[in-house]
C-alpha cells in the first residue's frame, strides 16, 4: 500500500511539480510545512528566499541522516531531510508547532513522500545546472557583447527595465567564500532593503561569484539635486553594505559605476569592473568605490578599455617585457619608488633588497625607458600607467606576470641575479 502511494505521488510530482507534493504531506500530516534547499531557497509553498529566522536554522543544522530528524524545542521545529549519495544537496522539509509526542507519527506520514521528494531534489539540481548555465549565456550576452539590446536579453530573469530611465550597475565582491547560500543571502537581503526604501528600485543577480545589483537612478524619484542624489546613493550602498557584513560575518567589497541610459548598460558595468578594481589596488577588503571617485583615472578609462592597454603598452612595454624575459622586479620597484617619491632606502626596505640594488634598477629603468626619470612629466606619465596596469591586472586584461605585489615575492632577492 505505501509503495504504491509512493509510485502515485511520484507521477504527481513529475507532472504537477512541488505543489502537488506539498498539499499531500500538509493534508495527510494536517499541518503546514516548507520545502527549503540547503542553500535557504524556499520551494514550497512558494518559490523564494526563506525568510531570515528560517534560512539561518538552516546554515546552522547538525549533520544528520535521512532516517532521523532534527527538532527544536524552543521553537516546536521539525526538520526532516532528504539527501543523494553523490550530490552536495539537501532538500530539508520543516513542520512548525509540533509537540515532541507527534514526532513519530509525522515521520511515518512522510515516508510515502519519499520516493518523490528524492527524484524533487535530483530534479532540482538538474535544474539548477541548466540555470547556471542559460544565465552564464544570458549575462555574457548582457554585458560583453554587442550584438544583443540588454533590456531585451534581461527579460529573461523576469527583469523588465525602463528605456526612459538611467540606471547604475553595482559590482559585489564577496570574498573567497561564497557558497551557495551566500547567493540566496545577499539577494534575499537586498529584496528587503528594497522594501524598506521605497524610493529604490534594484535588481539583484549573482554571476561568475560576484553579485550584481541594477540600480535605478532615484533623481525621478527624490526632489533632490544631482550630487545630493548620488551622495544618498552612496549612503544608502554602505548601509546596506554593513548590515549584510555584520549579519553573515563576511566583508563586501563594492564598485559602483555612473549613471547611463538604459543602452549604455554595458558600459556602466565596465565602470562597475574599474572601480572594484581601483578599490582592490588600493584598499584592504569592505570599501564601497564609486567610478566618479577615481580621480584622473575616471576619464582616462570612460574612453574604453583600448586606448588604456595602448597606453601602458607604450609607456611601460619595456619595463614589461624586461620583467617577463629575465624574472625581475623592475616595474615593481617602479611602483614603490614612486610611491615613496623617490626615497631609495624607503623603496629598499619594502622590496627587502640593498639600497644599491634600488639604485641599480633605477639607472637600468632610465636606460630601458630612454627618459630622464626626474622630469616631472615623465613621472607623472609612468604613475599614471602604473596604476593603470594594476587595475587591468585585476582585471585580467594584461598577461599574467606583468604586474605584481612585493609580498608575493620571496625576500631576500639581491642585486646579483640583475646585473
Amino acid at each position: 500500500m505505501v509503495r504504491q502511494k509512493a509510485y502515485e505521488l511520484l507521477q504527481e510530482t513529475i507532472n504537477q511539480g512541488a505543489g502537488a507534493l506539498g498539499q499531500f504531506l500538509e493534508t495527510a500530516l494536517k499541518r503546514h510545512l516548507l520545502f527549503i534547499m540547503h542553500d535557504g531557497m524556499e520551494y514550497y509553498p512558494e518559490r523564494k528566499p526563506a525568510g531570515e529566522e528560517l534560512r539561518q536554522v538552516i546554515k546552522h543544522l547538525p549533520s544528520f541522516a535521512d532516517d532521523q530528524f532534527h527538532y527544536i524545542h524552543d521553537q516546536q521545529l521539525l526538520v526532516m531531510q532528504v539527501s543523494l549519495p553523490d550530490a552536495a544537496a539537501h532538500l530539508y522539509l520543516l513542520v512548525r508547532r509540533v509537540m515532541e509526542a507527534d514526532i513519530p507519527a509525522i515521520m511515518k506520514g512522510v515516508e510515502p513522500a519519499r520516493l518523490a521528494l528524492t527524484y524533487f531534489l535530483r530534479n532540482e539540481i538538474t535544474v539548477q545546472h541548466r540555470v547556471e548555465q542559460k544565465t552564464n549565456d544570458i549575462l555574457s550576452q548582457a554585458f560583453e557583447s554587442q550584438r544583443f539590446r540588454i533590456e531585451d536579453i534581461l527579460t529573461d530573469f523576469d527583469i523588465r527595465l525602463d528605456a526612459s530611465q538611467d540606471y547604475h550597475v553595482m559590482l559585489v565582491d564577496l570574498g573567497d567564500s561564497v557558497t551557495d547560500s551566500t547567493a540566496v543571502d545577499f539577494k534575499a537581503s537586498l529584496m528587503q532593503f528594497e522594501r524598506k526604501h521605497r524610493d529604490l528600485s534594484l535588481y539583484p543577480l549573482f554571476w561568475r561569484g560576484k553579485g550584481i545589483v541594477i540600480l535605478q537612478d532615484m533623481r525621478d524619484q527624490v526632489e533632490l539635486t544631482p550630487s545630493e542624489v548620488d551622495s544618498s546613493l552612496r549612503t544608502l550602498i554602505i548601509g546596506w553594505q554593513k548590515s549584510f557584513s555584520k549579519r553573515y560575518g563576511i566583508s563586501l567589497s563594492i564598485g559602483v559605476g555612473d549613471r547611463h541610459p538604459l543602452r549604455e548598460m554595458k558600459v556602466a558595468y565596465r565602470e562597475a569592473q574599474v572601480a572594484l578594481a581601483y578599490g582592490e589596488t588600493k584598499s584592504r577588503r569592505g570599501f564601497c568605490k564609486c567610478f566618479q571617485d577615481i580621480g584622473l583615472l575616471r576619464p582616462l578609462f570612460a574612453g574604453g578599455m583600448e586606448p588604456v592597454l595602448t597606453f601602458c603598452r607604450r609607456t611601460l612595454g619595456r619595463i614589461m617585457d624586461y620583467d617577463r624575459e629575465n624574472d625581475a622586479d623592475f616595474l615593481i620597484t617602479l611602483k614603490l619608488l614612486m610611491e615613496t617619491n623617490f626615497n631609495y632606502k624607503a623603496a629598499a626596505e619594502m622590496l627587502f633588497v640593498h639600497v644599491n640594488t634600488v639604485r641599480y634598477r633605477y639607472d637600468k629603468i632610465a636606460q630601458l625607458l630612454e627618459k630622464d626619470l626626474s622630469d616631472p612629466d615623465v613621472r607623472f606619465d609612468l604613475y599614471v600607467a602604473v596604476r593603470m596596469s594594476e587595475i587591468l591586472g585585476v582585471l585580467h586584461l594584461l598577461p599574467v606576470g606583468y604586474i605584481g605585489d612585493v609580498r608575493e615575492r620571496q625576500h631576500g632577492r639581491t642585486a646579483s641575479g640583475e646585473s
